[in-house]
This record gives structure tokens, sequence and C-alpha cells, in this order.
């Protein structure tokens, strides 16, 4: 129904499973066939702000918990995490475990390091285009880089080869179909009889001619 290389949008009809027979009548097929297409997906992506700290160190402390007594294994800490482990036998849990304790230390991060947050955006960037466009063919990409609020944004444009074909019923409003019907889905033994009838018709114009 389309010419090579000629510009469709989306639900215009390629293949077409109405086909017209020799007699002038009409026959429903089941259509089938791989459309390629060239089309165009563009991405952007913006920086992350990195956080103002980061840990440089951590502090742990351990305590021997046996029946009602704690047996600490070190020096006092303030922790930010505490988690009690108890051994088990056969599914039941005993009263013998340890406590695990740790103070975590932190320290500025380096705010300043914009490359680093630029190179993590990108990373993250080229992971979303590739994961959206998985099932197609990279033909080309062009990626630029802009700066909006004081933050980079990475936009990507990518030309692709990919199917676009989807298969649909045909309905009572498309093309061919009789004007009479309203919009609702009929089966295919509709179509297969509106076929018929047409072929019919067809057969009684072209006879009628002769009888006289």
């Amino acid at each position: 129904m389309q010419e090579r290389n000629a510009a469709v949008l989306k639900g215009d009809t390629i293949i077409s499973g109405i086909v017209e027979n020799r007699d002038g009548g009409m026959s429903m097929r089941h259509a089938a066939g791989y459309i390629t297409a060239l089309t165009k997906h563009t991405f952007s992506t913006s920086s992350h702000s990195l956080p103002s700290r980061k840990i440089s160190d951590v502090k742990s402390r351990y305590t021997l918990l046996f029946f009602s007594l704690k047996i600490p294994l070190g020096s006092r800490i303030d922790p930010d995490f505490a988690e009690d482990r108890f051994l088990t036998l056969g599914g039941e849990k005993l009263p013998i475990g340890i406590r695990a304790e740790r103070k975590y230390i932190f320290a500025p991060a380096d705010a300043t390091d914009d490359s680093l947050s630029d190179l993590i955006t990108l990373e993250e960037h080229f992971y979303k285009s590739s994961n959206n466009l998985r099932d197609m063919l990279v033909m080309s990409r062009t990626t630029t880089e802009r700066q909006s609020d004081g933050r980079a944004v990475f936009f990507s444009e990518y030309g692709c080869l990919q199917n676009i074909g989807e298969e649909r019923r045909i309905e009572a409003g498309d093309e061919y179909a009789s004007p009479f019907y309203s919009d609702d889905a009929y089966d295919e033994t509709f179509f297969i009889l509106m076929g018929l009838l047409n072929s019919l018709a067809y057969s009684i114009k072209e006879a009628v001619p002769r009888l006289w």
C-alpha cells in the first residue's frame, strides 16, 4: 500500500489484508510482512548534585550474647547501626549470638568535582538510551551538552532502523468495508460472507447485460 522510501504516519496501512479478486470482488486475507523504517529518537538527562559528605572510616564493636550475659569485645561507640545475630539449631533460635555495632565517620566530599558528576550522568544517559533502543539498529547518533540552571544536560538524537509493523484486525470502518454497518468489530466469518456477496454482486452485474 506504500511506496519504498515513502514517509508514513502511525496507523497508516502498509500491507493490506483486503485483496481484490480478478472478478472485482474482495477477499480477506491475513496480511504478514516485516516493515523497516528509519526513525528518530531523542533522549535527555540532567546531571545530579554530588553528596556534600562521604564515609571516610567505619568503627565497629562486637558484643557476645550468651543467654542473659552481654560481653563487649571492644571499646564503647555511639553506633549508627546495630544488629543481633543468633545461632539456630533445627530451625529454633538459640540464646547465643553476636551483636554487631557500627559507627560511620564522615568527611567533606569533593563537591567541586563537576567532571565526576558529568561522567556519572553521561553513563546513565547512554544506559537509558541503549536500553530503549535494544530492539533497533542504530545508524547514527549525535550527542550534545548544554548548561541549564548550573547543571549539565546531555541530549542525544539517534537514527535507527526498526520494525514498525503492527498487526490489527480489519474493522468495519476500514477501507473497502461496507458503509451500512456500525463501527462494531465483526468476526472473520462476517468478512468472508461480505467478500462472497461482493463477488456475487459483481457476477450478476456482468451477467445482466449479456441477458439483453
